[in-house]
């Protein structure tokens, strides 16, 4: 994500007048959001496109592939996007599983879910990766500055830090 441009959130829900109420309301607070009512189809798009988005956020009960299998499909191909799952099943055991556990999810969220906490939930998540990613390039530009340090201790620090945050 360059810093310029409106940070990508996808939502996956198999309802899809949630999917679709979702997508409305963060396309309408200045995201580029796109949504699915199928989690394999929308594990395909983000295959392809895994260093678009900022944020995914996915129900837990979906059919084909829970909420948690999901993410932890996700984690494989990308450690730093932000997950925020969410469930009307607080009490699903799975919720205390060593696959939850691995799926590093951002945020879990009851349903229902006002719009207005999911608003300012997703504005939070996306903010905090826009700020670490705008002091990413600060030390950056600090470092750059020390003549010493040569460019091979520069260059991994920079493909290290910011390069997976996009």
């Amino acid at each position: 994500m360059s810093m310029t441009q409106s940070p990508s959130v996808m939502v996956v829900d198999d309802e899809e007048e949630l999917a679709n109420l979702f997508r409305r309301i963060l396309d309408g607070s200045g995201f580029n959001c796109v949504s699915f009512t199928d989690p394999l189809l929308a594990l395909e798009n983000f295959h392809k496109n895994q260093c678009k988005y900022t944020l995914v956020i996915t129900d837990f009960r979906m059919p084909g592939i829970n909420g948690i299998e999901f993410a932890n499909e996700i984690r494989q191909h990308n450690q730093n996007v932000k997950i925020l799952l969410l469930t009307a099943y607080f009490d699903d055991d799975r919720l205390r599983t060593k696959d939850f556990i691995n799926a590093d999810f951002a945020e879990v969220i009851e349903k229902p879910v006002s719009l207005k906490v999911l608003q300012s939930k997703v504005s939070e998540l996306c903010n905090l990766l826009l700020q670490n990613s705008r002091m990413i390039v600060a030390l950056w530009m600090i470092l750059r500055r020390f003549r010493k340090l040569t460019w091979s201790i520069l260059t991994p620090l920079y493909l290290f830090c910011f390069i997976p945050a996009i």
